[in-house]
């Protein structure tokens, strides 16, 4: 049976009213859960912000066609900062400050997953920094995982085909807004085997 904390309550995602244990909780819950199907042309501008900052470059210079490419931890990073900017622009602008801040690391210049850890770390830092409260970051993590699936794998996060794979979690951006529109959000088993691969795969670089 589910024991997640955020439970499933119908076939379509998951739902998380009334999980907050306060008003402010609850109201931010409320604002991810009405944008579980995001505005494409809004999500376009936070993948603009995204290949922008993985590039070290201004947003101008990035130009989105239907047949450009985006693989599933950029488009983890970019629901991310989608979400945030639904809940508030100054967290919003706070996510931006600490992704561009890791994206940009000596760190995670080596490492496959640096979009991932990159956003990983920047949820974790509103959290630290009282932007926003633990069970909404895990919200924004259920959701972003969810849609930003591309492959048949929906545990991972990956950015090239895995041996075996039938599917690629490199897509055409036409392809992966679909796709988005499509997807539910993850569940909370999902959640859990997402963070096992996670800890299992995603290091940073000796």
């Amino acid at each position: 049976m589910e024991t997640s904390a955020l439970p499933v309550k119908d076939t379509t995602g998951l739902l998380f009213s009334g999980q907050g244990s306060t008003s402010s909780e609850n109201r931010m819950i409320g604002l991810l859960e009405s944008s579980q199907q995001p505005d494409l042309s809004q999500l376009k501008n936070s993948i603009v912000f995204v290949k922008s900052r993985l590039r070290d470059t201004d947003s101008s210079s990035i130009t989105l066609t239907d047949n450009s490419r985006i693989n599933e931890q950029e488009l983890f990073a970019s629901m991310a900062h989608y979400l945030t900017g639904k809940l508030d622009s100054g967290i919003r602008s706070a996510f931006e400050a600490t992704f561009t801040k890791h994206a940009l690391s000596e760190e995670l210049a080596d490492s496959a997953h640096a979009v991932l850890q990159a956003t990983r770390r920047s949820l974790r830092t509103l959290v630290q920094d009282n932007k926003i409260p633990q069970i909404v970051a895990r919200a924004i993590r259920r959701i972003a995982l969810g849609k930003a699936q591309l492959d048949d794998d929906r545990t991972t996060l990956r950015t090239g085909r895995q041996p075996g794979s039938a599917e690629t979690p490199l897509r055409s951006l036409k392809v992966a807004l679909g796709k988005i529109q499509a997807n539910p959000i993850a569940t909370g088993i999902e959640h859990r085997e997402f963070k096992r691969f996670v800890a299992d795969e995603v290091r940073p670089p000796k």
